[in-house]
């Protein structure tokens, strides 16, 4: 069911930020998690950025430390990984530097990469106050539900990007007939 809604909101939801939160909204709730931070990626950079949150990440996400020299993020680490990671323990774990781990407000967690086309989108982390173990339904559905929360991601960005250059198409066209008119109404020599 969760799936089936993930592609019915895709395609009737135009906007970026409406439909991540439903997807979002629906994945925490599957999965009873207790709170979730998305990071989008940037290729420019090759890091991620833009994190937003829910209510139990918004503080640790506006006041994130600067980055030492060879701290780990989680979002790297599922990005390394490209697939879900379950982390049961996050003080416990390769995939997170120590004294990261030390703040986030959760004893377990879920990283969900979204990938589409082999182009990095961004991540999302499910995040639980308790102790979780995560069963093979669980990351199945997680890895079901992260392509197709990318390929949402992806056709919206294409989305966007046809209408921008659709747009930019109309500004020359019309630049063009002014100038074809311009030429037109000059004077014969």
């Amino acid at each position: 069911t969760l799936l089936n809604e993930i592609t019915q909101t895709a395609l009737e939801t135009p906007r970026l930020k409406t439909m991540l939160q439903k997807f979002i909204e629906g994945l925490e709730k599957a999965l009873s998690a207790d709170g979730y931070y998305f990071s989008l990626w940037s290729e420019d950079t090759q890091q991620t950025e833009k994190s937003v949150g829910s209510e139990l990440f918004k503080d640790i996400l506006r006041s994130f430390p600067d980055l030492k020299p060879g701290d780990k993020t989680f979002s790297q680490s599922i990005f390394e990984s490209g697939h879900v990671l379950a982390v049961n323990d996050v003080l416990n774990t390769p995939h997170i530097s120590p004294h990261l781990a030390a703040i986030l407000p959760v004893h377990s967690a879920m990283g969900l990469p979204l990938i589409a086309n082999d182009q990095k989108l961004g991540a999302l982390v499910l995040g639980f106050r308790e102790s979780h173990s995560f069963s093979a339904d669980d990351i199945l559905l997680a890895e079901q539900a992260a392509r197709q929360i990318a390929l949402a991601i992806l056709k919206v960005r294409l989305d966007e990007d046809t209408r921008a250059k659709a747009a930019e198409l109309e500004r020359l066209y019309a630049a063009a007939q002014d100038m074809s008119s311009s030429l037109l109404d000059a004077p014969k020599l």
